[in-house]
């Protein structure tokens, strides 16, 4: 499946903004494509977005922003590809991912630039890469990768160059999804990404992947998904006999 708006010769019609969709067992992926001569600077804006078993191919395109969306369960390559072909080279300069999960993929989590890639920015928030043969692998052609990754976490990241900028708040324990096998990626009770999530603007009104409330508690947490768990509230509403999820 490909969506490509670089093509159009109206000036500003170059954006793709895609928000809450699912995108279940797509053989081949999701690829994106938008900046062409006729509109430069165009961007992709993901928001409340799944990728269940479907890979998200984003490239030809200058500025890439996903929030509150979720890529699961890929069966080969990287998860999420941003700008991973030699040809896509003179295109990416800008990358927010905040409150993304990308988890459980049987390659590569998330894969950002490539040897032959002029320099970009990384900006990598409250983010959940966990499950993949390596969660984050960041390359480039130039001289450094400029990031700011405030607490996200991940077991495992690569990089070709030096990271330059600010990378605080980083977790490398088990975020222990409650069951992955059934497409359940809220996080469980004792995980330290809950009421973990570096604090945000929006945190009062933004919602999760499925429309929840950001913050139950203290804190928001990290990831698509967010538990009604509050690891430092003193009361937990119970609203159903579920054994997981809301309420429960």
């Amino acid at each position: 499946l490909i969506f490509e708006t670089r093509g159009s010769f109206f000036s500003g019609n170059g954006d793709l903004a895609i928000r809450g969709l699912t995108f279940r067992s797509i053989a081949g992926g999701v690829r994106m494509e938008t900046e062409g001569p006729n509109n430069p600077d165009a961007s992709v804006r993901l928001n409340q977005v799944w990728f269940d078993r479907t890979l998200a191919s984003i490239g030809e395109t200058a500025e890439i922003f996903l929030r509150s969306s979720m890529i699961t369960r890929v069966g080969v390559d990287c998860a999420l590809r941003i700008e991973y072909n030699a040809e896509d080279a003179g295109f990416l300069e800008l990358i927010q991912l905040i409150q993304v999960t990308v988890a459980e993929n049987a390659d590569r989590g998330i894969c950002i630039g490539n040897v032959d890639s002029s320099r970009y920015q990384l900006e990598m928030v409250n983010t959940i890469a966990w499950g993949n043969s390596t969660d984050v692998v960041l390359a480039s052609g130039s001289d450094g990768i400029d990031v700011e990754l405030f607490n996200n976490t991940y077991a495992t990241l690569t990089n070709n160059q030096p990271l330059v900028g600010e990378v605080a708040g980083t977790l490398s324990s088990n975020p222990q999804f409650e069951n992955p096998a059934g497409n359940d990626f809220e996080l469980g009770g004792s995980s330290a990404s809950i009421n973990s999530a570096f604090p945000l603007g929006t945190a009062s009104t933004d919602k999760d992947l499925f429309g929840a409330d950001r913050v139950f508690s203290s804190a928001a947490d990290r990831g698509a998904l967010a538990s009604a768990i509050g690891r430092t509230a003193a009361t937990l509403l119970v609203t159903n006999t579920n054994a997981a999820g809301l309420g429960s």
